[in-house]
């Protein structure tokens, strides 16, 4: 999802239907490096939770990263990091975060 321009209706159509399979989702918000101000993006987040708050499998947790500056990114590859060794899925993470890594052409550790 775009940062600056935050949640269409098609997004939130499309994380409803994610919701009612019952998988986790998670909720990333890219390209943080065009919104104009620190208000800006408060309020992006701040709406996207609003928009989200009655699917019960989204994760509380709201990531905000530019993956052309690579501005949240390690963090967001932290947090996978955890959530996925503690769930187990060990191999998931490995190639979710090789993915994280080709697109932002950085080296995630």
């Amino acid at each position: 999802m775009n940062a600056h321009i935050g949640l269409k209706r098609t997004d939130i159509s499309f994380l409803k239907e994610i919701n009612e399979t019952g998988r986790s989702v998670l909720l990333v918000l890219n390209k943080a490096d065009r919104v104009k101000d620190d208000d800006e993006l408060r309020k992006t987040v701040f709406e996207s939770r609003l928009a989200v708050r009655d699917m019960e499998n989204v994760l509380p947790q709201i990531h905000v990263v530019s993956c052309d500056t690579g501005f949240g990114v390690r963090e967001l590859g932290t947090y996978l990091a955890t959530h996925f060794l503690i769930t187990g899925e060990e191999e998931l993470y490995q190639a979710k975060l090789r993915q994280l890594s080709s697109k932002t052409n950085l080296l995630l550790e």
